[in-house]
């Protein structure tokens, strides 16, 4: 076990103490909290590299402008289909 000391202001002392973080238990929830964040920003950063070597592969280079007016096409894409199917359920059916 290790002892840590640190030197903080009055200020944040009183409020970490009102919430309850100047304890043993406290500092080892933030702690571990900020590991944990730490590691899912790494994770997120590699698959963020991983989807942009994919996407110039796909797609070559690209302006961030011609990437948006791609992804905007596609999204107008799949609402007009979503807004098609709609219409085709919502038409009554014929007692023929």
């Amino acid at each position: 076990m290790v002892s840590i000391s640190f030197q903080l202001s009055d200020e944040l002392v009183e409020q970490a103490e009102t919430s309850g973080l100047l304890t043993n238990e406290g500092i080892t929830e933030l702690l571990r909290a900020e590991l944990e964040r730490k590691a899912v920003r790494a994770e997120t950063e590699q698959m963020m590299q991983q989807l942009q070597a994919a996407a110039h592969a796909e797609f070559g280079d690209m302006t961030e402008a011609e990437f948006l007016a791609m992804v905007n096409e596609e999204v107008k894409s799949v609402r007009a289909e979503v807004y098609a199917e709609k219409q085709a359920q919502q038409k009554p059916k014929s007692n023929s």
